[in-house]
């Protein structure tokens, strides 16, 4: 069973006294097993909640790239859809239209609805990244190198290309070893 410290999350090796990453002492209260929290095994994901909204365990790459094709596929259509029930949403002049006759810019009901979809997939989107992230054994913090201009480029091919790390990680088990108990 693998030990990480509780403050900076580095593994620790058996009988520490001192954490090598960050220095503090490490006592039975100061150091955990991510096997004391929930996270990604085999079988578990049962519900829509747990794959797409899930921030702990680990995401490999295939249903990490699966899953963010599906994302896109479900965006693209509810922008067709919204384009089409609110063609005047949409134009080179649609905003200065839309203050000029109402007086300030109000959203309908009906877009409303539309962003607030478009604000469920991007929340979904961002956990898949967090937990591909975590299969990297980097923090959920690795996504913002994506805001930054040709550094983005390297975290992509990252998220997509690089393999997992091999057995369990500070963020939980290896998602592609057999779950315990099962052959």
């Amino acid at each position: 069973m693998s030990l990480f410290c509780k403050n900076c999350g580095h593994e620790l090796r058996p009988g520490s006294k001192f954490c090598p990453n960050c220095g503090l002492p490490v006592d039975e209260t100061s150091a955990e097993s991510w096997e004391t929290y929930p996270t990604y095994e085999a079988g578990h994901e049962e519900t829509l909640k747990d794959k797409f909204f899930s921030y702990r365990g680990r995401l490999n790459r295939k249903p990490y790239f699966l899953r963010g094709i599906l994302l896109s596929a479900v965006s693209s259509v509810l922008g067709l859809l919204e384009m089409l029930l609110f063609p005047e949403a949409f134009g080179p002049d649609a905003a200065l239209r839309a203050a000029v006759e109402s007086g300030g810019l109000t959203a309908g009901s009906g877009n409303l609805i539309f962003i607030a979809l478009d604000v469920a997939l991007s929340l979904s989107g961002i956990s898949l990244t967090i937990r591909r992230s975590h299969d990297l054994n980097k923090s959920g913090w690795f996504l913002l190198l994506l805001f930054i201009p040709i550094v983005n480029l390297y975290a992509i091919f990252k998220l997509w290309l690089s393999k997992g790390t091999e057995g369990a990680n500070r963020f939980g088990p290896d998602p592609l070893a057999p779950a315990k108990g099962r052959v």
